[in-house]
């Protein structure tokens, strides 16, 4: 196998490893949204796969990030709570997805791309705290 060979591998192998991660962050987000009543989501679970559509995923993310803060919001006050953020994860989710259309832009793109994926792993576990939370409260009842 010649270096050439090698390295289309190596560039295979991590497209492929970014593919399965985003689709495993696109699961937590589908669990998320399932964890919540039916009567509070204002997206539904197999909405989170339009993400995989490049260039319409630009846009798609800042409403499923909007109606995911809405659909916990609606979730927490029908049960008679009140959640630690008034939209939660929305401001976080709003970030990362500036951050991630941001990084597009010539210069400063690879710092804000950065600061992009950072906030994508906090809002992705900000949204497994959240499931998490639901599923304890969803066996207690």
């Amino acid at each position: 196998m010649s270096s050439i060979e090698g390295a289309k591998l190596v560039v295979v192998f991590f497209f492929v490893g970014i593919v399965i991660v985003y689709v495993l962050y696109l699961n937590s987000l589908r669990k998320t949204i399932i964890e919540i009543s039916p009567e509070n989501r204002r997206v539904r679970p197999g909405e989170v796969w339009l993400m995989l559509i490049p260039l319409f995923s630009l846009a798609w993310q800042f409403v499923l990030v909007a109606k995911i803060a809405d659909s916990l919001l609606a979730e927490y006050r029908s049960r008679g709570m009140t959640p630690s953020e008034s939209r939660p994860g929305y401001q976080l989710g709003l970030t990362m997805s500036v951050c991630f259309v941001s990084s597009l832009l010539p210069l400063l793109g690879s710092i804000i791309a950065l600061i992009g994926f950072i906030c994508w792993i906090l809002y992705w576990n900000k949204m497994n705290s959240y499931r998490q939370e639901l599923e304890n409260m969803n066996s207690v009842l």
